[in-house]
């Protein structure tokens, strides 16, 4: 390929031979460059200078209009680039000036490469300009100016682009069926008519004063350059046109050629990608790309104003119960008319957006420069907000009535990016969640550090597991007698630098993040690997060994696999092992839970319900469950021997159990005051720091070889 650019690849357009010997002038225009990156010899020989020089140019510079700047010109041709990069092909006939000043007419195809790396179009030029004057000249031969007329006509009649011929006085001479399709005159009531009748104001009013200009000084607006205008049709609708209109000479006298093409279509497909890239398609709101422009925009108006604004995300709360009960229709209803709240509140004042799903964003301008009364003004723009999310709408014939989160970050001129911006409002509006739903709360970095320092606890959560950093603690479950009947495997972390860190601070981000499913398979093997220790000797032999397993967890297809491989591959007896299930665990689909729990208990293992009495608790599930034990939460054990209702359910809970047979266990176990009032109640079996605290296997082990034989738990 001839002269290349740098970097440019030839073997993506196609082969270099075929390329520089092609008869028409090729060249390939590089969109995001601005230039063309490749030119055959016969483009340098069509725009008159050399393939380099052709190589440091873009198209602006040949195709420009009298009274455009090169800035303007490419204004205009990237958008009709942008129509190729879409997938449009474009063809037309142009006027061209190369680069020593002559004019050349043209049949111009413009089509898309497809490559990987650059947007790329591939331009190729036919040097019509002979063949035009030939025509000319035709005219000029009386003889046969009949049928060359005739012939004319027919040629004209069957192209797709509207064809005028236009006299030095503006009267139209030519009018082709095209043109009649385009513009609704019929050729008997356009030809003799005067062209401005096709043009709109102001175009109609001046169009004499430019054809005059033109004859007396050859200076030309439209003449010689293709361009985007306006026309109007017989209606009176005004609608866009491509226009080629080139001045020829017959009988001495100046006539004028127009090519036209109905573009309407051409936009109204640009537009519509333009919508589909900058707005929400079922709210017609702005969506994330067209917010973020917007702050970039606030951004740079503040460097002057000094000007405060604010960002407010907004999450409709319990939305997905909508779509649920109501049905993804009604949800969608409900998203627009919320939609149009919204924007009608913040209307002048600055952008409401929509960010996908129930998520909304708002970005209000001109809070002032101080702090304090921009803060005050953006708590008055988060309560109409609220205000507006909690009135009732009409869904399905029903009143419904919602509310909303709203997290709310005020700004001034800063060096942070709309990404940093959005980030903020995002966790103020969880942190609004999080807290109680249906109010608002303002970012402040407090709640960023918290996120980022959650954020590296994870990170090291999951190297934890390689670096042999987790550990299981051992608390005793012991009976009235003081035999150890077995233990709770408790889970421990202890960082190489953060020392000792709380279950309470990294259990629940496994949780959320999803990673306490590889965490609980780890659990699993070593709680079957203490079992199957504690199996070697006849005084452990019988001990069982409970283990917390997460909502998380039990939503895993592969729970109950994991269970049965463990078990296989440790060798023990399965009703030495104990799930201990919290009570979020019933939130879960109870069909899904329950036949999960059946398969478990029919392999033997022992199900035990934690925490009973905090949550979800409801005796049905103790019907409806195959679950073998009862945890009575610490919350009811603490003020035992002080709270005589405190007593009295947990005097209910352990008769309770004892009609359904179901074991009890209490935990929280600390004072003698406490064991008293438990085993006063009936309750036989303890778990706390007065019977032992967590402790490391070995020394589980042998606490529970000196505690003597151990009782079986089925006693309540």
């Amino acid at each position: 390929m001839n002269s290349p650019a740098p970097g440019f690849d030839a073997d993506v357009v196609f082969e270099g031979f075929l390329f520089d010997h092609a008869p028409d002038a090729l060249l390939v225009y590089d969109f995001d460059a601005g230039r063309f990156v490749a030119a055959n010899p016969a483009a340098a020989e069509l725009f008159e200078c050399s393939t380099e020089e052709l190589l440091q140019l873009g198209p602006e510079e040949f195709h420009g209009e009298e009274f455009e700047t090169l800035a303007t010109t490419k204004i205009r041709l990237d958008a009709i680039a942008l129509q190729v990069l879409a997938g449009q092909s474009v063809f037309h006939e142009i006027c061209l000036r190369t680069a020593k000043g002559r004019e050349r007419c043209c049949e111009l195809r413009l089509e898309h490469l497809h490559d990987p790396l650059r947007r790329l179009i591939r331009a190729s030029y036919i040097d019509v300009t002979d063949r035009i004057n030939a025509q000319i000249e035709l005219h000029k031969r009386k003889d046969q100016l009949a049928e060359l007329s005739q012939h004319t006509q027919s040629v004209l009649d069957n192209v797709l682009e509207g064809i005028i011929v236009v006299d030095s006085d503006g009267c139209i001479q030519t009018f082709n069926k095209s043109a009649t399709n385009i513009f609704g005159y019929t050729a008997d009531e356009a030809i003799g008519s005067n062209v401005s009748m096709l043009m709109p104001e102001p175009d109609r009013s001046h169009h004499g004063r430019y054809m005059s200009r033109f004859e007396s000084t050859g200076k030309a607006r439209v003449v010689g350059v293709g361009r985007t205008t306006h026309a109007q049709h017989k209606s009176g609708r005004i609608f866009p046109i491509q226009l080629s209109l080139s001045a020829i000479q017959r009988r001495g006298r100046p006539m004028y050629v127009g090519l036209i093409r109905d573009i309407s279509e051409d936009q109204e497909a640009q537009a519509r990608i333009e919508r589909l890239a900058f707005f929400d398609t079922l709210t017609g709101l702005p969506n994330r790309k067209q917010l973020m422009d917007q702050l970039a925009d606030v951004r740079a108006r503040q460097l002057k104003s000094r000007d405060h604004a604010v960002l407010i995300f907004a999450d409709i709360d319990q939305f997905n119960s909508i779509n649920s009960t109501l049905g993804h229709a009604a949800g969608d209803d409900l998203l627009c008319a919320i939609a149009t709240r919204f924007s009608r509140c913040v209307n002048e004042h600055g952008m409401a957006a929509r960010l996908g799903g129930d998520e909304f964003a708002f970005v209000i301008e001109g809070l002032g420069n101080d702090y304090e009364h921009a803060l005050k003004s953006a708590a008055e723009w988060c309560q109409r907000l609220l205000n507006l999310s909690q009135r009732g709408f009409g869904l399905q014939g029903h009143d419904y009535r919602t509310s909303a989160s709203l997290g709310a970050l005020v700004f001034g001129p800063s060096e942070h990016t709309a990404e940093e911006l959005i980030a903020r409002a995002d966790l103020a509006m969880h942190q609004a969640k999080s807290e109680s739903r249906d109010t608002y709360r303002f970012y402040d970095a407090k709640l960023g550090r918290e996120v980022i320092r959650k954020a590296s606890l994870l990170n090291d959560l999951r190297l934890a597991l390689p670096r042999k950093e987790l550990m299981l603690m051992y608390q005793p479950q012991v009976s009235v007698n003081d035999h150890v009947v077995g233990a709770e495997a408790l889970l421990r972390w202890r960082h190489p630098t953060r020392g000792l860190v709380s279950p309470a601070d990294f259990i629940p981000l496994a949780e959320q993040s999803g990673f306490v499913i590889e965490i609980g398979r780890w659990v699993l093997k070593e709680a079957c690997a203490s079992l199957a220790q504690w199996r070697r000797q006849k005084e452990t032999e019988n001990l069982t060994l409970a283990i917390n397993i997460s909502a998380t967890e039990f939503r895993s297809p592969d729970f109950v696999a994991d269970v049965t491989k463990a078990i296989s591959d440790a060798g023990v007896d399965p009703h030495c092992l104990k799930l201990e299930l919290t009570e979020s665990v019933l939130a879960l689909d109870l069909d899904d839970l329950s036949c999960k729990l059946s398969e478990l208990k029919r392999m033997g293992v022992g199900i035990s319900l934690d925490d009973f009495g905090t949550g979800y608790s409801s005796i049905a599930y103790l019907r409806q469950l195959p679950i073998d034990q009862l945890k009575i939460d610490r919350s009811f054990i603490v003020e035992l021997e002080h709270n005589e209702r405190d007593e009295t359910i947990v005097r209910g809970l352990i008769d309770l159990c004892q009609i359904l047979g179901l074991s009890v266990i209490a935990e929280g176990v600390e004072t003698e005051l406490q064991r008293e009032r438990l085993v006063a109640c009936g309750c036989r079996l303890l778990q706390g720091y007065l019977t032992g605290a967590p402790m490391p296997l070995a020394q589980m082990s042998a606490m529970a070889e000196t505690s003597g034989v151990p009782v079986k738990e089925n006693a309540s």
